[in-house]
């Protein structure tokens, strides 16, 4: 089992064995939530990938402003974290 400490400004540091494992990368974003059941709480941790990588495609494109990028970027984060895509870390309390 990997830890972390949190600073007096609530930031952690991922283990570089979980950043491995999981493909994690700077600019990755990370969905927590937290769920409760049987009177235990987890924390729900989904890696979400750089949306700048799902833009690249459409970077060339002229007519693309800053509004669109992002309302693109928005939608394809929303999706992800919908679909459950990427993998779950669970983290007892």
């Amino acid at each position: 089992m990997s830890t972390s400490k949190i600073s007096k400004k609530g930031l952690t540091t991922v283990p570089k064995e979980i950043r491995k494992s999981l493909g994690l990368n700077e600019g990755d974003r990370l969905a927590w939530s937290i769920r409760s059941q049987q009177g235990t709480k987890t924390i729900e941790i989904v890696p979400i990938k750089d949306p700048y990588t799902f833009l690249k495609g459409i970077r060339s494109d002229e007519n693309l402003t800053y509004d669109k990028a992002e309302e693109v970027a928005d939608r394809l984060i929303l999706e992800e974290v919908k679909k459950g895509k990427g993998k779950k870390v669970n983290a007892r309390n």
